[in-house]
């Protein structure tokens, strides 16, 4: 029994108990592109994986579970985090993430552009986000990350103001794009108000679930942020 659960547990990272239908789906596209590509001389055959993601099946793909047995291993769910102008992911924050997945915050440097989506994915050429995160200046690079590659979002005092649309030449198998967006009434460096209304105008884009916290300011407390983390991954996974 050296591939139990209990021994080496590999589990999926959402609560779905079954992905038959996604299965199906997927084999059933690989069968017709495949049929059809072999009509014409010398084609390539496709991969199941360049024509489907497990990330965005039922069960979210599946993770080692380190908190289920002796061994550490770090969890599959990766996490993109984008810090703010003239900040970084601090060590306590850092730590909450990390109990949901690895966690990958890179140094960006605003000083001469603020919008960089493009330059910010070029650093992770290899690497398969399943959530983007992000705060003020990253915030906003973050909602145009989730835009680029499908995934969810978690946006705290996003500048949307400043969005623009970009091509980008890497191809993304695209999910769904959720994005829960935390506003601060009290922001004194983004205004809500100019959000809402930049979201009003874009609500056919994604699923968008907007909180605004009259006293909250710029900068998020701890436990706000925890709250927010937990909601936003609860909501991911359910």
């Amino acid at each position: 029994m050296s591939r139990s659960k209990r021994k080496t547990p590999i589990l999926p990272n959402c609560t779905a108990t079954f992905e038959k239908t996604e299965k199906q789906k997927a084999n059933r596209k690989l069968r017709r592109i495949v049929k059809e590509k072999l009509a014409v001389p010398d084609e390539e055959l496709p991969q199941k994986k360049e024509i489907s993601d497990i990330w965005n099946w039922g069960k979210d793909g599946k993770s080692y579970r380190a908190d289920l047995t002796k061994k550490k291993r770090p969890s599959n769910m990766n996490i993109l985090y984008l810090h703010g102008l003239n900040s970084k992911l601090s060590d306590e924050k850092r730590k909450i993430l990390e109990e949901y997945g690895q966690v990958f915050a890179p140094d960006i440097n605003y000083s001469e552009k603020h919008f960089q989506p493009d330059l910010i994915l070029k650093e992770f050429p290899n690497t398969e986000f399943n959530v983007v995160m992000g705060s003020s200046m990253g915030a906003l690079n973050a909602y145009a990350i989730s835009e680029i590659i499908g995934r969810p979002a978690l946006l705290f005092n996003p500048p949307l103001v400043k969005y623009s649309e970009i091509e980008f030449s890497h191809k993304f198998t695209r999910g769904l794009s959720p994005k829960l967006i935390l506003l601060g009434g009290s922001d004194d460096m983004v205004n809500a108000e100019k959000t809402l209304n930049f979201l009003g105008k874009n609500l056919q884009k994604s699923e968008l679930d907007i909180k605004v916290l009259p006293q909250l300011g710029h900068r998020i407390p701890i436990d706000v942020f925890t709250d927010q983390v937990k909601e936003f991954f609860k909501d991911v996974c359910a």
